[in-house]
């Protein structure tokens, strides 16, 4: 009876062993088929990614799925006007930075105290007036407002050999391409160069009379080209002034 009851135990322990190793066996069937196909998926996904970043434009909005990844597409061309705008607007901050950059005007720094330039060369500013000094005599001086005699003197120290063009540059704290403009026109003028009066436009053509008389010939029934031929004057001319409103042409 023993016996018996030991072999019914054994047999039941067995088939259970068998059970245990069959659903084992089958949950990892089932995991590696899941592992494959999340694989897969992932594959597929990156091989898609790769495509849309690496073909042309061209390619993308023609040949892009239009299934579960076709918004891929209008957000590739959502990401195309986005950079096209920021790129916009980068170019427009740049131009604005440039346009305020060559607007600026840069004013040289000067010290009350004792400057040294160079070793022989120093300036100094009391009470409005800048000095500059070789060997400690004073060599030049100017009002601290009259930047055409700062710019004439510091590029006369260059041409000379007196000082190099950085040294003015880090003692006035100005930039030095403006430093190195000074000398260019000194060394192509002179002196004189930082003082000749700049050229203006002349006194303008349509005087009160001649605007009379022109605005009698456009009330007669003239053309703007008639009466440029005929006073002498720019077509050009009349025709800003029609539009600026000076002059008034009969409808």
């Amino acid at each position: 009876m023993l016996i018996k009851n030991f072999l019914d135990f054994l047999l039941s322990r067995e088939r259970g062993i068998d059970q245990f190793a069959k659903k084992k066996r089958g949950y990892n069937r089932r995991s590696q088929r899941q592992r494959k196909e999340q694989s897969a998926d992932v594959s597929s996904k990156i091989s898609g990614h790769k495509i849309a970043h690496i073909a042309p434009k061209s390619t993308r909005t023609q040949h892009s799925p239009v299934n579960m990844q076709g918004q891929h597409n209008d957000r590739s061309q959502c990401f195309d006007v986005e950079e096209s705008i920021d790129q916009g607007s980068s170019s427009i901050d740049e131009n604005h930075t440039k346009e305020q950059s060559m607007r600026r005007r840069y004013t040289p720094l000067f010290s009350q105290d004792i400057t040294e330039i160079t070793t022989n060369l120093t300036v100094s500013k009391n009470e409005g007036q800048v000095m500059y000094y070789q060997n400690e005599l004073p060599v030049f001086i100017h009002a601290e407002n009259d930047m055409a005699s700062f710019k004439m003197i510091t590029s006369q120290f260059c041409v000379s050999g007196r000082v190099k063009q950085i040294q003015i540059a880090r003692t006035f704290s100005i930039p030095p391409v403006s430093v190195k403009r000074a000398v260019k026109r000194y060394r192509e003028y002179g002196p004189q160069g930082f003082y000749a009066v700049r050229k203006t436009r002349g006194a303008s053509v349509l005087t009160e009379p001649v605007m009379i008389e022109v605005q009698l010939l456009l009330d007669a029934g003239l053309t703007v080209k008639k009466i440029a031929e005929r006073m002498g004057l720019k077509r050009d001319t009349l025709l800003k002034a029609v539009q600026a409103g000076k002059l008034h042409v009969a409808k």
